[in-house]
């Protein structure tokens, strides 16, 4: 299976990443040097890379999230990750104990900034496996539930926490990762659905995708077959169209 060798690759190539390090300390322990740089300089520099990587990864992770708040602090904590790694070394030049001390620390922030950005992509993923098992049941009374609160307003997709059933009170703080999951409920949504009327598929005319995040638009758009205009402003990440191919009357 794919999916469980590219895990292994991942797995194998993170433990083979500490090698470096158990090698320096054993240096450091056994008062070896190469080519006469101390063993306490090399767990220095290895450890300043491997915070560079992991400050270049939340690049990817800020373009899967849709929280556009969270992806703009994820780049510029990125940035400031990389930074504290370069400060690490200049401090570790003259007085290692400031380096190590500035390195470690940036190893703790990445870590929280992973461990609380994971429950973000996490929560996304339930989301649209929570749409897959709808469309499965196709009861019009769990659409009804799913989608009670959200409307379009002048093509944009909008949410009332107000008027909102108990199905959605949890997803309050993450408004933006349900639009994909939303479009995709109005279009596999049962005939004769009780929702409002203006994510009646039929009624659709104008939809705005502004600042999306996917790479493909969500496949529940081919459904709408009255859309005329689809704002796709800024929406850089994507790539797939396919989901256009049933709105005859679209114009972009």
């Amino acid at each position: 299976m794919p999916s469980m060798k590219h895990s292994r690759v991942i797995n194998s190539l993170g433990y083979a990443g500490l090698l470096p390090f158990l090698a320096a300390v054993w240096a450091a322990y056994a008062q070896l040097s190469l080519w006469e740089w101390p063993a306490s300089q090399l767990f220095l520099s290895y450890s300043v890379i491997i915070l560079s990587f992991l400050a270049g990864a939340l690049w990817g992770k800020a373009k899967e999230l849709e929280e556009s708040e969270v992806s703009c602090l994820l780049l510029i904590g990125s940035n400031g990750f990389a930074l504290t790694g370069w400060l690490a070394v200049l401090l570790g030049k003259d007085y290692l104990p400031a380096g190590l001390a500035v390195s470690m620390t940036g190893f703790i922030l990445v870590y929280l900034v992973e461990h609380k950005t994971q429950g973000l992509l996490l929560q996304g993923d339930q989301i649209d496996a929570g749409v897959d098992l709808a469309r499965e049941l196709g009861e019009p009374a769990v659409f009804e539930a799913l989608l009670e609160g959200w409307y379009i307003s002048d093509g944009e997709i909008c949410f009332d926490r107000s008027q909102a059933g108990a199905a959605l009170q949890k997803l309050s703080g993450t408004e933006s990762h349900c639009h994909r999951a939303i479009v995709n409920l109005i279009g596999y949504a049962p005939e004769g659905a009780k929702v409002h009327p203006s994510i009646v598929r039929s009624s659709i005319k104008d939809l705005g995708l502004d600042l999306c995040s996917y790479d493909e638009l969500p496949r529940g758009i081919e459904e709408f077959t009255q859309l005329a205009s689809l704002d796709c402003y800024n929406c850089e990440s994507l790539k797939n169209v396919d989901a256009l191919a049933g709105c005859t009357q679209l114009t972009i």
